[in-house]
C-alpha cells in the first residue's frame, strides 16, 4: 500500500502524465503501460494504427498485441534494460496490427519515476514511419540488386578482357610470320613478282599491318586496365618529338589538301616521359584530326608555364557533338563516325591515350564545337628532370639485378658537359639505341651521359657490345648532329662482380673513365 508521503508525489506524476497525453494526443500515437508492460491507456491514433479497439487493448501486455516477431532477443533486452533503469529509449520498432499488417513506428519510451527513482509508469510516444521504412527497404533491395548486377558485369568484363588478351597474344606470333612471308614474296626473294601480284601483296600487307595495330591496341588497353603497363621514362625534348610526328604526317595530310604545322618554342622543352608512348598518343590524336578534317589545317603546339607543359592538337574538322563528349574516352566507342564502308578501327585509341597520359601523372581533355573543329589538350607536370632521370636509372638497374644473375652497364659520358653539348646527347642516345639488338637492352640519358643496361649479360659479352658501339661512335663523331661531340669517355661495370647493389654499380661507373 502506498504511504501517505508517496500519495502526493504519485498524484503529481499522474498529473504530469495527463498533461503530456493531452499535449501529444493530436499529433502522435500515444500509449501508457505500467511497470509490467500492461496497457493502461491508448489514444485514438493508437487504435487506428493497430486496428484494435480500446477495449481489446486495455490491461493487455503490449508485447502480445503488437509484437511482430521481427526484433531479436538482444533488441528487447536492450529495450527493457534501458527503460527499467529509468532512461529514455529511442528506436525504430516494427509492430503487427490486428489484421496482420506490418507497420513501423519511430518510438520514444519515457519512464515516469517514483520518489525512489524507480519507474512507476511508461509513456510510449510514436510516429508512423511505415512509408519511409518501405522506401528504405525497396532502396536497399534495389541497391543489393544493382551491386549483384555490377559484380556480374565486372566478372563478365574480366572474362572478356582475359579472352581478348589471350587471343591477342596467340594471334601475334602467326601474324608476324604472315607479315614476314608476304614481305619476302613482295621483295622478290622467291622470284620475280609482276605488277598485279605486287598490288595484291601490297593490299595484303596493308591489312596485316592494320590487324597488327588492332591486336596491339587490344593488348595495350588490357595491360593499362590491369595496371601493368610498363613505362620507360627518360628526358625527352618534346619540341623535337612534336616536329617528328608532324613530319611523319605531312605527306598524307598535304595529299588530302590540308595544312599541318608545329607551333613550338625555339629552344628545348624537356619532359620526363616514355618517348615511344608519347609518340603513340600524339600519332593517335593527329591521326584522328586527319581523319575528321576535310579542309583547313591541323596544328600541334607546345607551351609551358611554371608547373606544367602543355601540348595541343587542334584541327578545323567536323567537331564533336556535346552528346558524344561523355563517351569520348570510353572503350570501343566510334565518336563522330557515320555508318558505311571505310576503316572502322577499334575505338580504343583515345582510351589508350588517356591511360598513357594518366600513367604520366598528366591529364588529357578536349574542347570542341560541331562544325568548328576540335582540340585535345595534354597537360604534363613539369618535373626535376635530373632527379627523375637518376631515379629512373636506379629503378631500371634494380629491376635487372633482381631479375637476372648477370647484368652489365656501359656509360658514355661527355666531359665538361654544358648546354651546347646537350644538343649532341639526343643523337648520341639514338645512335646507341640502334646498336642494341635485344628488346631487353635499354639506353637511358642522365646528366651528360648515356647509360646502356645489358640484361642477362656477362662482362666479356658486354665488352663485345661496347666495342661495336664505340666503333660506330668513332665513325659518326664530327658529322651531322654529332659534330660538336667532344671529350667522350667510357666505362663498364658488371653485376654481381663489381657490385651487388645499383648504388655500388653507379659508384664504380663514376671511376676510371677512359676515352671512348
Amino acid at each position: 500500500m502506498m504511504s501517505q508521503d508517496e500519495q502526493p508525489y504519485q498524484q503529481i506524476v499522474e498529473a504530469q502524465l495527463e498533461a503530456q497525453k493531452k499535449a501529444l494526443d493530436q499529433f502522435a500515437i500515444v500509449a501508457e503501460t505500467d511497470v509490467k508492460g500492461k496497457i493502461t491507456y491508448v489514444n485514438d491514433q493508437f487504435c487506428k494504427t493497430s486496428k484494435y479497439s480500446r477495449e481489446e487493448l486495455m490491461g493487455k501486455d503490449h508485447r502480445n498485441v503488437a509484437n511482430s516477431g521481427y526484433h531479436s532477443k538482444e533488441f528487447w533486452h536492450n529495450f527493457w534494460t534501458t527503460i527499467q533503469a529509468g532512461k529514455i529509449f529511442r528506436g525504430d520498432v516494427r509492430n503487427k496490427a490486428k489484421d496482420g499488417t506490418i507497420y513501423w513506428e519511430d518510438t520514444t519510451i519515457v519512464p515516469f519515476l517514483g520518489k525512489d527513482g524507480k519507474p512507476i509508469k511508461y509513456m510510449a510516444i510514436r510516429a508512423n514511419i511505415t512509408d519511409r521504412k518501405l522506401a528504405e527497404d525497396e532502396l536497399r533491395k534495389k541497391t543489393e540488386e544493382l551491386e549483384r548486377v555490377n559484380q556480374e558485369l565486372k566478372q563478365l568484363d574480366q572474362i572478356k578482357d582475359e579472352f581478348i588478351s589471350n587471343v591477342s597474344h596467340e594471334l601475334r606470333t602467326p601474324l608476324t610470320i604472315i607479315r614476314e612471308s608476304i614481305s619476302q614474296v613482295a621483295d622478290g626473294l622467291f622470284g620475280k613478282v609482276n605488277e598485279k601480284q605486287n598490288k595484291y601483296l601490297g593490299m595484303s600487307l596493308t591489312n596485316v599491318n592494320r590487324l597488327g595495330k588492332i591486336i596491339n591496341d587490344l593488348l595495350d588497353i588490357s595491360t593499362i586496365e590491369k595496371g601493368k603497363l610498363k613505362l620507360y621514362k627518360e628526358s625527352v625534348n618534346i619540341v623535337e618529338l612534336v616536329k617528328e610526328v608532324v613530319a611523319n604526317f605531312t605527306p598524307q595530310v598535304e595529299k588530302k589538301g590540308l595544312q599541318i604545322r608545329a607551333v613550338v618554342p625555339k629552344g628545348r622543352v624537356d619532359v620526363f616521359v616514355d618517348k615511344e608512348r608519347m609518340v603513340q598518343v600524339l600519332t593517335n590524336l593527329v591521326g584522328n584530326a586527319y581523319k575528321f578534317t576535310d579542309k583547313g589545317r591541323i596544328e600541334v603546339s607546345v607551351s609551358e608555364n611554371d608547373t606544367n607543359i602543355e601540348c595541343r592538337v587542334k584541327d578545323t574538322g567536323v567537331g564533336i557533338a556535346p552528346s558524344d563528349t561523355p563517351r569520348l574516352f570510353s572503350k570501343f566507342e566510334q565518336i563522330g563516325r557515320e555508318s558505311g564502308p571505310g576503316i572502322k578501327g577499334t575505338g580504343l585509341g583515345l582510351s589508350i591515350a588517356k591511360g598513357i597520359i594518366e600513367l604520366h601523372d598528366g591529364q588529357i581533355t578536349m574542347e570542341s564545337e560541331p562544325g568548328q573543329g576540335t582540340q585535345f589538350i595534354i597537360t604534363l607536370p613539369k618535373l626535376d628532370i635530373s632527379r627523375e632521370s637518376a631515379r629512373n636509372l636506379m629503378d631500371r638497374l634494380r629491376e635487372n639485378t633482381q631479375k637476372y644473375d648477370h647484368c652489365s652497364v656501359l656509360v658514355f659520358s661527355i666531359k665538361n658537359f654544358n648546354a651546347r653539348s646537350d644538343e649532341s646527347l639526343d643523337p648520341l642516345e639514338e645512335l646507341i639505341k640502334k646498336e642494341l639488338y635485344r628488346q631487353s637492352d635499354q639506353a637511358v640519358k642522365d646528366k651528360g651521359s648515356v647509360y646502356v643496361i645489358l640484361a642477362d649479360t656477362k662482362k666479356e659479352d658486354a665488352m663485345t657490345v661496347a666495342h661495336r658501339i664505340r666503333e660506330t661512335i668513332n665513325e659518326k663523331n664530327g658529322e651531322g648532329p654529332l659534330k660538336d661531340l667532344k671529350g667522350l669517355t667510357f666505362n663498364i661495370v658488371n653485376f654481381p662482380e663489381d657490385g651487388s647493389a645499383p648504388e655500388e654499380l653507379m659508384s664504380k661507373l663514376a671511376m676510371n673513365m677512359e676515352d671512348a
